[in-house]
């Protein structure tokens, strides 16, 4: 969601999207994509989380040397 989202439709979409992920046939046809489900506690542990793995990214690409064509 773009920065600034008030809390409430972050609140109600996080929501809606952990309902849906626990449909029986999600998994299934997630796993066929080669991703699995790994839910989140909140919007926040998500934040959390995204924010940490950007970190440990790029910090990767940095050590790697890798540049952008």
């Amino acid at each position: 969601m773009p920065a600034g989202t008030p809390p409430e439709a972050t609140r109600k979409l996080f929501s809606a999207v952990t309902q849906a992920l626990k449909a029986p046939q999600v998994a299934p046809t997630l796993a066929r994509e080669g991703t699995e489900i790994s839910a989140s506690g909140s919007p926040e542990d998500f934040a959390r989380f995204i924010a940490e793995d950007a970190r440990l990214w790029s910090r990767l690409v940095k050590d790697s040397g890798a540049k952008a064509d």
